[in-house]
């Protein structure tokens, strides 16, 4: 039982950093800019939609979320897996 409990209350915090995640990448596609915050370089600014690179950064953004809702989708399936004994 302890285990199931363990189980969502990890598909609950992924879900939260999964929507994170998906939010920032929205609201970057939406301003046109990716924060400075974001950037790994030696002198870092804001990336405007026009660079090279925001359409990668968005892409790969919107990919993490999408990988971590699937891990949450995994972790939600074998809830019901182990309820029934299959796991």
């Amino acid at each position: 039982m302890l285990a199931i409990v363990a189980k969502l209350f990890g598909a609950g915090v992924l879900t939260t950093v999964g929507l994170h995640f998906w939010k920032a990448a929205m609201r970057w596609d939406e301003q046109g800019e990716v924060p400075k915050e974001w950037i790994e370089r030696v002198s870092p600014e804001a990336l405007k939609r026009d660079e090279r690179g925001f359409a990668t950064m968005i892409v790969w953004q919107t990919a993490m979320a999408v990988m971590i809702f699937f891990f949450v989708s995994l972790c939600l399936l074998s809830v019901p897996l182990q309820l029934l004994g299959l796991v």
